[in-house]
This record gives structure tokens, sequence and C-alpha cells, in this order.
């Protein structure tokens, strides 16, 4: 046998040993990767939700920023239209009272000039010795009226100014006239009686005029001052006439 033998069996062993950990090493590693869980992979249809649900948050986001601001416009435009109807309702009412006024101040002035017609009227008449007396005014009347509104109460007194500065001697004549419409419930002849018995009690009782120094007299529709076909025509006839006589 040769002498060298011995001496190489233990490192023939050790070897053996060292393979035979190695293979164990890698049957373990082996048997460890073949236990890991496999990789979780992506769902297409659940990444699609999400963005999609993702769009949609974003999307309501921007559609409530919207309808805020069109509401906010929405009130701003209805306090312009409230603003606007209040400026308008308080226009028309401007606009009534201006224009009632116009109207008002319109028909004094016309009253003021068919007076001042009348009156040069009866005077050209009296020059001509038609009417008797001298013509101190003569005041209109509304249709079927025997009332004295303030306006003819200021004429009365202005009247009852002049008589006062009269000798006692002087008489003052008021006639009554209508024009040819028959007054509700009663007749035109009796309707002048009743203006001048007005016409005359007033100066009687608010001025103290003495009653004997007024006549009265009605003659109804039977002189007329202008045509009756036309309204303004019987306007002029509805008069009494105020005259002094000596």
């Amino acid at each position: 046998m040769h002498p060298l033998v011995p001496l190489a069996q233990p490192r023939f062993e050790m070897t053996t040993r060292l393979h035979g950990l190695l293979l164990l090493l890698l049957l373990l590693g082996a048997g460890c990767r073949s236990q890991q869980p496999p990789p979780v992979r992506a769902d297409p249809a659940l990444d699609s939700l999400q963005s999609r649900v993702i769009r949609l948050e974003a999307e309501r986001q921007v559609f409530a920023e919207e309808q805020a601001r069109l509401e906010a416009e929405q009130a701003r435009l209805a306090a312009e239209l409230q603003a606007a109807l209040d400026s308008l309702a308080a226009l028309a009412a401007f606009n009534k009272t201006a224009r009632a006024a116009a109207e008002t101040r319109y028909a004094n002035r016309a009253d003021s000039l068919r007076q001042a017609y009348v009156l040069l009227f009866h005077q050209g008449m009296e020059r001509q010795g038609v009417l008797r007396g001298r013509t101190l005014d003569v005041i209109l009347f509304p249709s079927g009226s025997t009332g004295l509104p303030p306006a003819v109460t200021a004429r009365l007194d202005r009247v009852a100014a002049r008589l006062r500065r009269l000798p006692p001697s002087s008489r003052l004549l008021v006639e009554g006239h209508t024009d040819d419409q028959p007054p509700a419930g009663g007749n035109n002849r009796l309707l002048s009686a009743e203006r001048a018995a007005a016409v005359a009690r007033y100066l009687i009782d608010r001025h103290g005029i003495d009653a004997r120094r007024c006549e009265t007299a009605g003659f109804g529709p039977d002189r007329p001052l202008a045509p009756n076909d036309t309204p303004e025509g019987r306007r002029l006839n509805r008069r009494v006439r105020l005259a002094l006589v000596e």
C-alpha cells in the first residue's frame, strides 16, 4: 500500500460534506423561492373606473362653482330689476302727479280766459245798449250746479269790496243763466234763479251787503251767450252776471 493513501481519505470526506451542504442550501433556496406569493397584476377596468371617478369629481366641482356664480348673477339681476321697477313706479306716480297738476293749471287758465271773454262780451253789449246796468263780473258754473267753489267766492269777495265803496243807493243786479240741457229733476229757469240766489246770498251772508241792494233774476236758457251745440258754447252759457244799477 502506498504510504500517502491514508492521508487523502479525510480530505475526500470533507469535500463530500461540503458538496452535500451546498446542495442542501440550493434546495432550500429553491424551496423558499417557490413559497413567495405571485405578484399582483393591475386590473384595467378598475384603473378606468378610478380615472372616471376622479374626472367626475373635478367636473362636479366646476359645475358647483358655475352654479354659485349663476345664482349670484341671478340675485344681482333680480335686484337691478326690482330697482328698475321701483324707479318706474316712482316715475309713473310723479308723472301722474305732474300731469294732474298741469291739467289743473291749464283748466284754471282756461276758466280765467273764459271769464275774461264773457266779461268783455257783456261789456260790449252794454255799450250797444242791449244789457241793463254795468257788468262787474260774470261767474261760470258747471252743468247742473249752483255751488260756489273757492275760485268763485274769491271773485265775489272782490265784487263785495267794490260794492262797499259805492253809495248805498247803488244796487246790484244778479242774473242767472243756463244752457239748453235740462237738469235732472228740475228745469233750467228754476236752476238759473237758484244760481242767482246763491250768489246774492253769499254777498249778503258773508260780506253783510244789504239784501235790499240785491236784485235777482233767472232767465234760464233764453239768453244764450254762445250756441248750445258744442260743449264750450254750453259752458259759456252757464253763468251768473253781476251788474251795477245806478
